[in-house]
């Protein structure tokens, strides 16, 4: 397993790994994890799930050392979703867990941690998408802005990219609210004047939240991080 890249977002207290896990890396599954390894069928689903968890448990164990002076073996810790689907953190120690979200594509697995704020975060291969898919996810002033905005590109952020941009943030959003309402896509409203680097920001609202998106172009992907700020 190679660590490919490490977020950090210090501001907001978020911590992240991007890895891509194989095989022999199962032996840092839990008990109960191992068993969830196991009645996976498919192949690229059941690495996907593991290099998501592998990340997890890599930031977990360096937050550990690093704010509480704790060392712990990663198959120690547990990874489980919740009922209403967010992934929780159960090991054997008094200290509290911090906020984890994950995300993973074609084998990659990406986690963030805080323990500042409500945080979530999205993973996209970048592809050209359908214009029936786009209008699922864009409000119409979004998708104004999209089709607008296209004529002024750069080389660093293509048409394929900015759209994947916008559906990858509207992922991570609705990942960083806390509660269990069923948050469509279209009440994700992001607000942002241009996307013309390989790196920016973007706002956004959702039911009652405010909050930001950092976003990330890697090699072909799109990385995305969500902090709800109010």
């Amino acid at each position: 397993m190679e660590i490919m890249l490490k977020l950090e977002l210090p501001q907001h207290g978020i911590t992240g790994f991007i890895c891509s896990a194989k095989e022999s890396h199962v032996k840092q599954l839990s008990t109960s994890e191992l068993i969830s390894w196991n009645s996976k069928v498919n192949r690229r689903k059941k690495f996907d799930w593991l290099s998501a968890r592998i990340s997890a448990k890599i930031v977990l164990c360096e937050w550990l050392k690093q704010e509480h002076s704790t060392n712990i073996l990663p198959k120690e810790i547990t990874i489980y979703n919740s009922s209403i689907g967010k992934p929780q953190i159960e090991w054997p120690l008094i200290i509290d867990a911090p906020i984890l979200s994950l995300s993973h594509k074609d084998g990659l697995g990406l986690a963030i941690i805080s323990n500042t704020v409500y945080s979530g975060c999205d993973i996209e291969k970048v592809k050209n998408r359908h214009p029936i898919f786009t209008r699922y996810f864009l409000t119409p002033e979004e998708l104004e802005f999209l089709y607008l905005y296209r004529d002024t590109l750069t080389s660093q952020v293509s048409f394929d990219v900015l759209e994947t941009i916008l559906w990858s943030a509207k992922e991570s959003v609705i990942k960083s609210i806390p509660s269990n309402n069923n948050v469509s896509f279209l009440e994700v409203v992001l607000t942002f004047e241009e996307v013309k680097s390989k790196m920016g920001e973007l706002k956004f609202s959702a039911l009652e939240h405010l909050g930001k998106v950092k976003y990330f172009i890697f090699n072909s992907y799109v990385i995305t991080i969500a902090t709800i700020i109010k």
